[in-house]
């Protein structure tokens, strides 16, 4: 049980300052809105914008099937689709 906590909770991100990431999200609960994404147009607005952020990538929640083909049998993998720089933030 404390291997799931300290890998879940404790255990800090693998990444180079993971105190610097941040994700944000659109809420309304008046609306019945929580958790939501932006739309494609308001994120490159938003990276054009940001002033507070030295890096804005995105990530769309739902995942796919996705086929990796080496030129014999394609594997099948489930991946998402992500900005060209996510990587980069990540860095």
């Amino acid at each position: 049980m404390f291997s799931v906590v300290r890998a879940v909770l404790l255990k800090p991100l693998p990444y180079a300052q993971p105190d610097r990431l941040v994700r944000i999200s659109i809420a309304n609960p008046s609306h019945q809105y929580h958790d939501i994404g932006f739309s494609n147009v308001r994120f490159r607005e938003m990276r054009e914008h940001a002033t507070s952020f030295s890096q804005l990538g995105a990530f769309f929640i739902a995942t796919e099937n996705m086929a990796l083909a080496d030129g014999t049998t394609p594997e099948q993998l489930t991946g998402a689709r992500v900005t060209a720089n996510f990587l980069d933030v990540l860095e």
